[in-house]
């Protein structure tokens, strides 16, 4: 499991990463905040493997890229685009 999670994370990240340095003239609270979610979310990945426990700063990585996941995710709602 958390083999396909890493690939599929460092997949998603490598895309991201490319999106962000084609398109870096949106506002800077998008681009700050999604980088910041896309580098947590990769530093998580590269952290975790199957045959060790998760430790407290895999969680503290986890959920500071989850609060920075709300940059995006206002960023799209003022701009009306819901999921």
């Amino acid at each position: 499991m958390i083999p396909e999670y890493k690939k599929r994370t460092l997949d998603w990240a490598a895309r991201m990463q490319k999106l962000l340095n084609e398109h870096a003239d949106p506002p800077r609270f998008l681009t700050r905040t999604l980088q910041a979610y896309v580098d947590g979310s990769l530093l998580y990945s590269e952290n975790i493997y199957p045959n060790r426990e998760p430790n407290k700063f895999d969680g503290a990585v986890w959920d500071s890229a989850a609060v920075d996941y709300g940059g995006p995710l206002s960023t799209c709602y003022k701009l009306g685009v819901t999921w």
